[in-house]
Order: C-alpha cells, then structure tokens, then sequence
C-alpha cells in the first residue's frame, strides 16, 4: 500500500497498479482505480499495512499452494470448475 498526496492536498491510497513517467494508477481497497498524474505528486510513501485483508493469513505452504492451485483453475476454460467454461 501506498499513500500520495497531490498539490491540492488530496491523499491516495492504494496499491501500484500501472506506473510510467507520466502517471500512476492505483487500486484502492473499495476496489476503485485513480489514475493520478505524476507531475502533480507532491508525497509518496509506503504504508507497512498489506492489501491483504487481515485474517486471511496463510498457515503453512500447503494452504497457499491449494489457493494457487485453485486460483489456476479459473484461468483454464477447459476446466468444469471454470466460471468461464463452456457448457
């Protein structure tokens, strides 16, 4: 996560999303993404908070590589369990 604040003193926060030379668009934890304009960036700083909600903390590398497992299911159209297979 990361905090901006932009010359009129609007505040930002959010997770680096896409970043150039000539802007920044972050996504925010309502899920909502701001394209902010690099030349109007006045504070940036990183926060020590994750975009992780908290409790959804892994206890072990078996719970993170089922997730990972799962999470390539929906990737695949082949797959029955896929939102975007073909019926």
């Amino acid at each position: 996560m990361q905090v901006f604040v932009d010359t009129d003193g609007i505040t930002y926060t959010g997770a680096v999303i896409q970043e150039n030379d000539s802007e920044i668009t972050i996504l925010r934890t309502d899920g909502t993404q701001v394209t902010i304009r690099a030349s109007l960036i006045e504070e940036r700083r990183k926060l020590k908070q994750s975009v992780m909600p908290s409790g959804y903390e892994f206890s072990g590398a078996e719970q993170l590589a089922d997730l990972t497992a799962w999470l390539l299911t929906l990737r695949d159209p082949g797959n029955s369990n896929s939102p975007n297979a073909k019926e």
